[in-house]
């Protein structure tokens, strides 16, 4: 959402469709697209912002979350049980991950991949599948920027 004066204005994604169509005289895709309000309210400079002022090329460091997250993290320590049977959202989060998993996997290795996904039940196994598939995933982007770079 974004205001502006005394009125509020609501805006959705289709505000991005309707401003890309009035701006290059396209026709709508839809009805809803082009009766949605456009962004020029918001985009509306005759030229781009170029000092550090009005377009910062640095963000702000983070502020520190300390004991915020240690508090956190201990009530999620009451709360999570590594030996709990997984949720059907936790169950959905899983298949992503092994899905994944497999594309990056050699056919050799594909078989095992399936096998452990398939006797997973908890949710710290949950996790632990998690976490190598995202460390595998991060290795292969740092492998293409490397390559890349």
């Amino acid at each position: 959402m974004i205001g502006r004066s005394a009125a509020l204005d609501c805006y959705d994604h289709t505000a991005i469709l309707s401003t890309l169509e009035k701006r290059f005289g396209l026709a709508a895709l839809t009805r809803r697209d082009g009766g949605a309000p456009t962004l020029a309210a918001a985009v509306n400079r005759e030229s781009p912002r170029l000092t550090s002022d009005e377009a910062p090329l640095e963000l702000p460091a983070l502020p520190d979350y300390g004991l915020f997250m240690r508090i956190a993290n201990f009530f999620r320590s009451l709360v999570y049980r590594a030996d709990a049977p997984l949720s059907d959202n936790q169950r959905v989060q899983l298949t992503l991950a092994h899905a994944c998993n497999l594309q990056m996997l050699d056919g050799h290795s594909k078989p095992e991949a399936q096998r452990r996904y398939l006797s997973i039940r908890r949710k710290g196994d949950a996790a632990d599948y998690i976490e190598e598939v995202e460390e595998r995933v991060r290795t292969r982007r740092d492998a293409g920027r490397a390559r890349s770079g």
